[in-house]
Order: C-alpha cells, then sequence, then structure tokens
C-alpha cells in the first residue's frame, strides 16, 4: 500500500473516531456525569474507535477480514439463541396475560436515566439501541 493511501486512510479513522466520539462526550456533559445515561454513554463512547474502523474499511472498500477476526456458526448462534428464547417467552407471557408491554414505570426511568428529559419517543428507542448494543 501507498505510504499516501496510508496516510488518507488513518486521517479518514481519526476523523471518523472524532466524530463518533463527540457526540457521546456531548451527552456526558449534557447529563453532568460519567454515569449519565445508565454509564451507557461511556460504555458506547469505548466503541466508537471499532465503528470507526469498521467504517474506514468499507469507505476504502477493504475487507473486514482484514482486521484478523472472523465470524462463525458459534459467534451467531451465541447471539441468536438468547434472543430465540427470549422472544419465546415475553411472547407466551404477553399471550396469556401475566404481563403487558408499556410499563410506564420503565418508560420514565429510561427517560430519566438518559439525562435528556425529552420525548419519551426520543429517548426510549436510544435507550434500547444502548442497552441491547452494549449488552
Amino acid at each position: 500500500m501507498q505510504p499516501a493511501k496510508s496516510k488518507k486512510q488513518i486521517f479518514t479513522f481519526l476523523i471518523l473516531v472524532f466524530l463518533l466520539s463527540s457526540v457521546f462526550y456531548f451527552l456526558i456533559l449534557h447529563a453532568a456525569d460519567l454515569r449519565g445515561g445508565g454509564g451507557l454513554y461511556v460504555r458506547t463512547l469505548m466503541w466508537c474507535p471499532a465503528l470507526a474502523a469498521f467504517a474506514t474499511l468499507r469507505l476504502n472498500r477493504r475487507s473486514f477480514s482484514e482486521l484478523g477476526r472472523r465470524w462463525g456458526t458459534y459467534q451467531f448462534q451465541s447471539w441468536l439463541i438468547p434472543l430465540l428464547y427470549t422472544a419465546i417467552t415475553y411472547a407466551m407471557v404477553w399471550a396469556t396475560g401475566l404481563g403487558g408491554f408499556g410499563n410506564p414505570d420503565f418508560f420514565k426511568t429510561a427517560s430519566d436515566t438518559l439525562g435528556l428529559h425529552g420525548s419519551i419517543w426520543i429517548s426510549l428507542p436510544l435507550y434500547i439501541l444502548l442497552a441491547v448494543c452494549l449488552a
């Protein structure tokens, strides 16, 4: 690889890390606490370099396999099996009426945890996205 092309890719990576992490630094500062968002902001911040690396590879038409990480059957099963039995359990609970969807206490806690104090329709999906991706 030519040095100029390498420098361009390094610059791209650094810019992406800056842009991605700036969002979560803003949210942390807005919450005025490192525990803002229930700690989800800090955990998401730690993923920013990895996401920037993936985006840099994709922008330069390079393969993810160049990072030396291969995903096989077991890695996919480790994600899909818990999702499957959780979905079955929730479906049974909702179908039998033992539980319901839409606990107002959880909605308020999720909104307060993120420190956004805005619409529940913004804070709840953000909370769920961060919780699922970082769990």
